[in-house]
């Protein structure tokens, strides 16, 4: 393409206004040739055809058909040799490629008719080439009453470009985990229906019949195994009519699996009015104890609600890890994680629980046991000492976002040294003793780059102290 400037010879550039005065035609031409099934003939028969030749073999008239190849010439869709006509690259993608058929239809069905309108739209703003279907004011209001080809060539050209587009979209769609997300028009329920599709992996359902065994339930925890990366595994046991010995305990192993994972299980279909062999069901898994391992919560009339719920939590757990993003950039900003990549801070991560104090709260009390170590996220937080003299306390220091405090927890098995309060309202995240030690035991490499970094901040704050000594001496 060229906008920056007219090189063209005066020649050149009448031979590409003659293009412009009869592409209509020649489109029309290139749409009767795909449609007539002259392109697809000289493709089958690997061209070497006659134009009396395909006449006869598409049952048409010679003179048609010859009218038609000269149009093809012009438009490079075929090439003659020796009075046999053979099909080129372009003229193969006219016939079977995908997105020219779709906009070939698109134009000819939707577009051809109402564009003949196009000067007087322009004129006035408005859609006048709509009048050619029907009197609306946008071609939205009237798609369910457009023709049937029209219909299908719409839905085909809208469809052909966002179905492209969904694999890579999806992921840019649910990257910041949406609570909610809006389809603008949604008059196919498509985009939608791929929505479902992209989280849909994240909860599975296992429709189950006949009889519950040893045999039957191996089999479904080596299929369970598959799945266990779904957030919701659902047993559908509408059409279960009995459960022995062995199967209840193979079914108490495959929920155990399943919590292992940190995922849920739902049963379905347990309770079923007038089915005695449902009652005789539920009162024997009563007492194998399965109902209470699963949940009372997650065991349902029907797999509708126990779908309804399995879907409410993937959007619970999806606003969850846009929390859990924002906990990680927020521990970015804390002294002795600053080095962590983003991996190890979500491994830390999975040992931190967010707390939160009130101003004047008592977080650490002076003599009490160590238990924890806290890191603050957000406001200011005062370490006070009792002056020994029944006078009170003393201030030591005041400590603000990215520092921690409480560290003697994790490093000496002594009482509390000191009393911390909250100054003001106090975002915290708190790491147990058993936690920093579970830590140590799984990522040791992740427990040392932890102790490092607390050890330069406490090296740092010993240097203040010594220089404020210092101060104070001379």
């Amino acid at each position: 393409m060229n906008y920056g400037s007219d090189r063209k010879s005066a020649l050149q550039a009448k031979s590409d206004a003659q293009k412009i005065a009869f592409a209509p035609v020649m489109f029309q031409a290139a749409m009767a040739l795909r449609d007539l099934g002259i392109l697809k003939c000289l493709n089958e028969e690997d061209g070497k055809l006659t134009i009396d030749e395909i006449a006869t073999k598409l049952k048409l008239p010679v003179y048609g058909v010859k009218v038609l190849l000269e149009a093809a010439l012009s438009l490079e869709l075929v090439y003659v040799k020796d009075d046999r006509f053979y099909l080129t690259k372009t003229g193969w993608h006219v016939e079977y490629d995908e997105l020219t058929r779709v906009n070939m239809d698109f134009t000819q069905d939707v577009n051809y008719l109402g564009m003949h309108a196009l000067t007087d739209s322009v004129r006035t703003g408005k859609p006048e080439g709509l009048k050619v279907f029907g009197n609306w004011k946008t071609v939205y209001e009237g798609l369910s009453q457009l023709p049937s080809k029209v219909q299908q060539s719409w839905f085909a050209f809208d469809h052909f470009y966002s179905d492209y587009a969904f694999p890579e979209i999806m992921p840019l769609v649910f990257r910041n985990s949406p609570s909610r997300i809006m389809d603008v028009g949604g008059n196919t329920g498509k985009f939608a229906m791929k929505c479902l599709e992209y989280q849909g992996h994240l909860i599975t359902v296992y429709e189950l019949s006949g009889s519950l065994f040893f045999g039957t339930c191996d089999k479904l925890q080596s299929e369970i195994e598959k799945d266990l990366n779904s957030i919701c595994i659902i047993l559908d046991i509408k059409r279960v009519n009995t459960i022995d010995l062995t199967g209840a305990h193979l079914i108490r192993q495959i929920v155990d699996r399943i919590h292992d994972k940190g995922n849920y299980m739902l049963l379905s279909h347990l309770d079923i009015p007038g089915d005695n062999d449902k009652a005789r069901m539920r009162m024997f898994l009563e007492d194998m104890g399965i109902p209470e391992i699963v949940g009372p919560d997650l065991i349902f009339n029907d797999t509708d609600h126990a779908l309804e719920w399995a879907e409410d939590t993937l959007i619970r757990q999806a606003m969850s890890e846009e929390r859990g993003e924002k906990e990680a950039l927020a521990l970015k900003s804390i002294m002795v994680f600053r080095d962590l990549d983003s991996a190890q801070l979500g491994i830390v991560q999975q040992y931190l629980e967010p707390v939160s104090f009130q101003k004047g709260d008592i977080i650490i009390k002076e003599g009490d046991p160590a238990e924890e170590i806290y890191f603050i996220l957000s406001g200011h937080v005062s370490v006070l000492a009792e002056t020994g003299e029944g006078s009170g306390e003393r201030r030591l220091a005041t400590f603000a976002e990215g520092v921690f405090f409480g560290d003697m927890a994790i490093l000496e098995d002594e009482p509390r040294s000191a009393t911390v309060r909250a100054k003001t309202d106090t975002r915290l995240l708190m790491m147990s003793k058993k936690d920093f030690q579970k830590l140590s035991e799984t990522e040791p490499l992740l427990a040392n780059r932890m102790l490092l970094g607390m050890a330069r901040e406490l090296s740092h704050r010993l240097r203040l102290t010594t220089a404020e000594v210092r101060t104070l001496a001379e």
